[in-house]
């Protein structure tokens, strides 16, 4: 049996995390002069934004706002991050004053871990194996779980199998229904 969440995506991904879905819908704009300090042994400095654009970045120095040149830093502009480069001039733990643009971002995030299971209807156009009929199988309430954790390195799509039990629901007289179909001549 095959079960379509609509062709959402986030829809599958939410039942895998355990998570709701939020919108995401963060405005553009620009920091000038913004202070950050840089982080020793060449780990990252989170900045307040994220979605960097790659021109006009600007960083110099806090103490006498001497420039910076770009070969003495690194950016990561999709998550924000910044670090001095190895064997640059920028020395860790240096206040720097750092002048950026930072794009529009939108689209949607789960929130996971904050479900201990999902509760679904669950719909599905099945085939008797037997008999070769078509079928349909209409389970009213399903609390399902992930069996097992994500595995957020994995190099293929994010999938999971759900666990869980049927429900006999308020105006139904079994939890899920059969029906085999004989299709019209």
């Amino acid at each position: 049996m095959s079960i379509s969440i609509d062709d959402q995506p986030a829809e599958l991904l939410a039942m895998a995390l355990l998570g709701d879905i939020a919108t995401v819908n963060e405005g553009s704009g620009n920091v000038t002069d913004g202070a950050v300090t840089i982080l020793p042994g060449g780990r990252w400095t989170q900045l307040p934004n994220k979605n960097l654009a790659a021109a006009g970045i600007s960083a110099k120095l806090a103490s006498d706002d001497s420039p910076i040149t770009e070969a003495n830093y690194e950016v990561n502009y999709a998550l924000g991050l910044i670090r001095a480069t190895a064997g640059g001039s920028l020395e860790a733990g240096a206040d720097i004053k750092l002048t950026y643009q930072y794009n529009a971002v939108t689209g949607t995030k789960v929130k996971g871990g904050i479900k201990s299971q999902i509760r679904m209807n669950i719909t599905g156009d099945m085939k008797n194996l037997a008999t070769g009929k078509p079928g349909r199988l209409e389970i009213f309430e399903a609390t399902v779980a992930p069996t097992d954790a994500v595995d957020f390195m994995a190099s293929e799509f994010v999938s999971t199998t759900l666990s869980g039990n049927c429900k006999l629901v308020s105006g139904k007289d079994s939890p899920f229904e059969y029906t085999d179909i004989t299709p019209s001549e």
